[in-house]
């Protein structure tokens, strides 16, 4: 299996599946989008790439859910043991204060060669740009919206 993004949003705006269908047809990724969702949203997508042929299952969380809450703590303080970081502590303050969070697992990608261009990074951008957040990939570590490498995972 491939390496997992999660995007830990700060606010709980959510773009839509035609926001989502329009940002990776302009980079020129074909997707046909299934949503299911019920009265907080959605919460789960499932993203069909014509390009690859396979499909993402995009799963969304809000931090007020069962079990949410310890694995935004497991992240803080993964971070609160990056000392050495200037930017561990605000990063480790923005989990804490983590309003949702969006999870997913790439088959087939490989985190030691993963593109700006990929599905999943253009993803990870849209979602944390969305929602006022930042994303992490693993092997890879945590990014701003932008795509800026804040903290390395080694």
């Amino acid at each position: 299996m491939g390496p997992w993004y999660r995007v830990f949003g700060s606010n709980d705006r959510q773009p839509a599946a035609e926001a989502i269908a329009r940002h990776l047809q302009g980079l020129g990724i074909e997707a046909a989008i299934e949503v299911d969702e019920d009265d907080l949203g959605w919460y789960r997508l499932i993203i069909g790439l014509a390009v690859r042929g396979q499909n993402l299952r995009i799963e969304r969380f809000l931090s007020s859910e069962q079990g949410v809450r310890a694995e935004l703590n497991t992240w803080a303080a993964w971070l609160e043991t990056r000392e050495e970081n200037p930017h561990h502590e605000s990063l480790m303050q923005r989990i804490i204060a983590t309003s949702q969070l969006i999870a997913w697992q790439c088959p087939g990608e490989r985190p030691a060669i993963l593109e700006s261009a990929s599905p999943s990074i253009e993803l990870c951008r849209l979602f944390a740009g969305a929602t006022d957040g930042i994303y992490h990939v693993d092997d890879q570590g945590f990014f701003n919206a932008d795509g800026a490498l804040l903290v390395k995972e080694d």
